[in-house]
């Protein structure tokens, strides 16, 4: 490959162009600033991306979603009662079914979860845990009942054995740890296990248990999130085309890439069209430049002129070593009298001066090139350039 294609390729071999909107001549646009070959480009929208609008976790975790039909706030509230009488009665094999129950129509509720009904339905089931002795899962119970309801007290109209064991477990998990939970892409505010909850930075914090998440949107049906590490929750129905303009924003240059990350394999390179100005990207990489035909052609151009000058100061290194091994070389051929070595060396010491010369020619071209690329906008400029186009 010559020195001249090679450094052609330089010039961005994208495959997916994004636009805020679906536009034909965006594809044109992408391949005349960065040199890319059209027909290796494919024309995508964010939401496009997204075939499917199940939502899904990412990472650690379980995700539940309903398999039966919706349920309202009501149908929680005859179960919980039905519990409580089926306690009552000492059916207690019927009325840990019925708790089971319960956490299967958590994700089916199409209205505002009661985290107080929640609450009292998981002590219920450490209740019951404790009377047969098994403390582990009385513990698990009741730290998901203060899960859901941390300000829940003990139900007085139970024997109160395991009253400390709950309270140790709900004040534990007051000022416990929480873990990180992603959503991409993240809504303005949602609801959790009944509360309200504005994300900051993309996420929010919760502790290690199961969780009622509920979008205001009024589309994405309730889920069931189980956490005990650190995830990222997908939600492929809220994907908006127009999120893609946080390409101008460094401020969210990572949760967009977190967001592209879930649909496209890393390292993809990624173009986006933004009216009229082109932003490069990498998945995985978490930044983007601007790039215009200028920028393209003064990449191409320093190195290029790079690679000229570090040819011509080798050769020319080279060229000036030769010379003198061939001058000291001609001297000792002299003192000998040995006329063919003469001829040899002074052959040899033509040969390096040539060498030097082009080698200067080269170091020459090297500099103009590197010169003319050096004038050419960089990526940094450019970005400045971008994100005031995108205000």
């Amino acid at each position: 490959m010559s020195l001249i294609a090679l450094m052609i390729n330089v010039a961005i071999a994208a495959e997916v162009v994004l636009t805020p909107s679906p536009d034909p001549e965006a594809l044109d646009r992408a391949a005349r600033v960065t040199g890319a070959d059209r027909d290796a480009l494919e024309l995508q929208t964010l939401s496009g991306l997204f075939p499917t609008p199940e939502p899904r976790l990412l990472a650690g975790g379980t995700l539940t979603t309903c398999t039966d039909a919706a349920a309202g706030s009501l149908r929680l509230v005859e179960q919980r009662d039905a519990i409580r009488r089926a306690i009552r009665a000492v059916d207690h094999s019927r009325a840990q079914t019925l708790a089971e129950e319960f956490t299967a129509l958590l994700p089916c509720l199409d209205e505002p979860l009661v985290s107080e009904v929640a609450g009292q339905v998981y002590l219920y089931s450490g209740y019951l845990a404790g009377l047969e002795g098994r403390e582990e899962d009385a513990r698990a119970a009741f730290r998901q009942s203060a899960v859901f309801h941390p300000e829940l007290q003990w139900d007085t109209t139970y024997a109160p054995d395991n009253a400390p064991l709950f309270y140790a477990e709900r004040d534990g998990l007051r000022d416990g740890p929480r873990v990180p939970l992603a959503l991409l892409p993240a809504p303005d505010r949602l609801r959790v296990n009944g509360r309200m909850l504005e994300p900051e930075g993309g996420a929010i914090e919760l502790p290690a248990g199961r969780h009622v998440v509920q979008l205001e949107d009024g589309q994405t049906p309730s889920l069931l999130v189980d956490v005990d590490t650190s995830s990222a929750l997908l939600l492929p129905g809220t994907v908006r085309d127009e999120l893609i303009l946080q390409v101008t924003d460094p401020a969210s240059w990572g949760s967009l890439d977190a967001l592209l990350s879930a649909a496209l394999p890393a390292d993809t390179e990624v173009l986006a069209v933004i009216d009229r100005t082109v932003y490069q990207g990498r998945v995985g990489a978490a930044s983007w430049e601007v790039q215009d035909g200028r920028m393209v052609r003064g990449r191409i151009l320093r190195w290029t002129g790079g690679a000229l000058l570090s040819g011509g100061l080798l050769l020319t290194a080279a060229g000036q070593l030769s010379g003198r091994s061939a001058a000291t070389d001609a001297q000792s051929a002299l003192a000998a009298l040995d006329h063919e070595a003469y001829l040899e060396a002074e052959a040899s010491y033509g040969s390096a001066r040539g060498g030097v010369v082009v080698g200067g020619v080269l170091i020459g071209s090297g500099a103009v090139t590197l010169g003319l690329g050096l004038l050419q906008p960089t990526a940094a400029q450019r970005m400045k350039m971008g994100r005031g186009m995108g205000r």
